[in-house]
């Protein structure tokens, strides 16, 4: 027969390794219902990147590096909206459902005029030829002549017979009014407007170099690494795009055949990685000239 004493004795030592494996197994169930998910982009004022703009989204608050960068921290399979603000100033994403590790929204603030919509990320295509996109000026409504009114001739009142009565005196058949025929407007002549100044000879260049920014200096670097298949578009000085091409394998493109004036270069910044320097970036062009610009990027997972 077991001893009754000697059980009685270790029932708290036995409680105690209970509640001990307990503790253990509850924070790992835990951990494996709710994953981590990371919501990050780049924000942007008036296509700027800007530092220390407030960013919020499924109860989470985060401030933008001086690139831009946000990340929010969330569980997995939360729906949540992020929203920017600036100066009074509020852009906000499309609600969404967070899904695996990663989310990225990007938002651009302006501070005239509607808030924007999500700026999305556009699809790659062919470069078009920049002297094919002139500036169009749309043909304004010509003015309709108006058709002039026409006035009744009035009808005379026709002469009584005489009757032995004295003769009356006839009623004056009374003069028509002319009503003066209205001029026609004249229809305004349409003034294109040229899209930086075509009279100046397409002789300017645009150099663009995309790089693994390894030492997070800002600045390229002889011995890093180049990035190739990396997305440029270009726009002129009222956002129109211009171009958009893939950088060769040792991470150039050039842009040639422009106009003197002022361009807008965008980088599309690739997948797992942030971009240590602006990604838009505004150029002015002398006639002649050949200006170059460098993008660069460093990997999420390397220490900021």
């Amino acid at each position: 027969m077991p001893d009754i004493s000697r059980i009685l004795k270790s029932m708290p030592v036995l409680f105690f390794i209970v509640i001990a494996i307990a503790g253990i197994i509850m924070p790992l169930a835990s951990s494996q219902l709710s994953r981590p998910h990371a919501v990050y982009g780049y924000v942007t004022v008036n296509g700027e990147p800007t530092d220390g703009i407030s960013v919020s989204g499924g109860g989470m608050t985060a401030t933008t590096f001086s690139n831009g960068y946000y990340q929010l921290n969330l569980a997995e399979g939360a729906t949540i909206q992020v929203v920017a603000g600036y100066d009074g100033h509020v852009a906000s994403s499309d609600t969404f459902t967070t899904s695996g590790d990663r989310t990225r929204r990007d938002l651009n603030i302006l501070t005239t005029g509607t808030d924007p919509a999500p700026t999305p990320v556009p699809s790659p295509t062919s470069t078009p030829d920049p002297a094919q996109y002139p500036a169009i000026t749309p043909t304004p409504t010509s003015t309709p002549t108006p058709a002039p009114t026409l006035t009744p001739t009035s009808t005379p009142t026709p002469t009584p017979t005489p009757t032995p009565a004295p003769t009356p005196t006839p009623t004056p058949t009374p003069t028509p009014t002319l009503t003066p025929t209205p001029t026609p407007t004249p229809t305004p002549t349409p003034t294109s407007i040229p899209s930086n100044n075509p009279m100046q000879s397409p002789d300017c260049e645009l150099k663009v170099l995309v790089y693994v920014d390894g030492n997070k200096d800002h600045g390229f670097d002889v011995n890093e690494t180049r990035m190739a298949n990396v997305s440029i578009r270009l726009y002129d000085d009222r956002e129109h795009l211009l171009g958009l091409n893939f950088t060769d394998h040792n991470g150039f493109y050039k842009f040639t055949g422009l106009y003197p004036g002022t361009y807008m270069l965008a980088e599309d910044i690739p997948g797992n990685y942030y971009n240590t320097t602006p990604a838009i970036r505004t150029i002015y062009l002398d006639p002649g000239s050949v200006h170059g610009v460098c993008f660069g990027n460093a990997a999420n997972d390397s220490q900021r």
